[in-house]
């Protein structure tokens, strides 16, 4: 049976030190957060797509607003809640300007596309999460606590509170989410999982 523990090695954190950088300096020709990256022409367009989209030069579909927006128009703080219905915070009263310091590519559904993250320094670091797909670009947001520590196998943790903790990873199906929890767990109920099934708190190891 596999270990929670395999799940959480830490091999980089979500912004690695190849990605401390503005949104400004994304590169469109040899985009990467590993210099051992190399991304075909089909990821470099989607790349240099997202690009546009930080930059406020082209419109995005933004999960949160149901509409085609540019990023220098989003100003809500509300974030993914659910994956499993794709519904958001109603948030809309706490309306803020978001400034980005740091930035993440990354292959996360694993599909030779890669995504490109955003965090917030004014959302309690909300996750931003841009994917190209047929010629659109589409963005998703993260409470930061429900998803951090990013591997590169794309897999994050999240926690719903102090006594649990999550480990999954994540697809995409245009502006959706389609989310795969590998393990999960519940210190207030004593619920230990590995790939749904129950398991003894002596196989799961949890990284705080």
């Amino acid at each position: 049976m596999k270990y929670f523990v395999t799940y959480l090695l830490i091999i980089t954190t979500l912004f690695i030190s190849s990605c401390r950088q503005t949104p400004d300096n994304i590169s469109s020709s040899q985009p990467s957060f590993s210099e051992s990256v190399q991304w075909d022409e089909e990821a470099r367009i989607a790349i240099s797509a997202i690009k546009d989209v930080i930059q406020n030069k082209k419109e995005y579909f933004c999960a949160v607003y149901g509409k085609n927006i540019y990023l220098k128009d989003f100003h809500s703080s509300s974030y993914l809640c659910d994956y499993e219905t794709n519904e958001y915070t109603d948030d809309e009263e706490n309306n803020t300007d978001h400034t980005y310091s740091l930035f993440c590519v990354i292959d996360m559904d694993r599909d030779g596309i890669p995504e490109v993250l955003l965090e917030s320094e004014t959302t309690f670091g909300n996750i931003l999460i841009f994917h190209y797909k047929d010629g659109i670009v589409y963005g998703s947001v993260f409470a930061f606590r429900g998803f951090k520590f990013l591997k590169e196998d794309s897999t994050f943790s999240g926690s719903g509170g102090a006594p649990f903790t999550f480990v999954g990873k994540i697809k995409f199906s245009k502006e959706k989410i389609i989310y795969s929890e590998l393990c999960n767990f519940d210190g207030l109920d004593d619920i230990y999982q590995i790939d749904g099934v129950d398991v003894r708190i002596e196989e799961i190891r949890v990284f705080r």
